[in-house]
Parts: C-alpha cells; structure tokens; sequence
C-alpha cells in the first residue's frame, strides 16, 4: 500500500519561525517593563532625596 507522504518540515519551521517572534516580542517587552520599573524606582529615590535635603539646614556656608 502507497500511503499518502505528508512534508511535515514546512509546517515546523513556520512553527519555529512564530515561536522566534513569540520569544522576541516577550523578551522585548520585558526588558522595557524592567527599564520603566527602574526609572520609575530612581525617580521616587531622587524626589525622597531631594525632598529630605530641602528640609535640613545648609551648614556648609555657616562654618567658613
């Protein structure tokens, strides 16, 4: 009996080829949400710096 022969290879490298993207567009995303969690920390750091160096007293002009 002849079976029918499927190429079954195409179909495989289409599936590789979406599975690249997939990796891709994931991996981009989430190296951007971890650049904007990183910003988003260094802006909170440098406004609770800023504002506790406002509240204390300049000494440094007083002592000359």
């Amino acid at each position: 009996m002849n079976a029918a022969r499927i190429n079954l290879l195409p179909h495989r490298a289409e599936r590789r080829a979406r599975a690249k993207k997939h990796f891709g567009l994931v991996s981009g995303l989430a190296a951007a949400l971890g650049l904007v969690i990183v910003l988003a920390v260094h802006i909170t750091y440098a406004d609770l710096i800023s504002s506790q160096e406002g509240r204390r007293p300049c000494i440094c002009s007083t002592s000359s």
